[in-house]
């Protein structure tokens, strides 16, 4: 319960930052203020979200030797060596 309290605040405290980002930046680019305004709920409500997806891969990486690219399933070893699974 703690830590999604945490999530929570953390996500609305990124909204938050979302908004005052795209004030400032309409601020400064007053001509294309009018265009931009479409993408205010993007700015807003996915910039916190891909920073959690991002905080949540790193916790996954703290507990997971094996990772994923492209495919193709690799094992870390040990720092310089890896192991090709499948």
């Amino acid at each position: 319960m703690l830590l999604a309290c945490i999530w929570v605040s953390v996500y609305l405290l990124g909204c938050l930052k979302g908004g005052l980002r795209f004030k400032a930046v309409t601020l400064l680019f007053k001509e294309e203020a009018l265009q931009m305004r479409s993408y205010r709920w993007a700015y807003i409500f996915w910039g916190p979200l891909a920073s959690l997806l991002s905080l949540l891969g790193m916790v996954r990486a703290l507990f997971t030797r094996t990772i994923e690219w492209r495919g193709i399933r690799y094992r870390m070893i040990a720092p310089n060596r890896t192991v090709v699974i499948d």
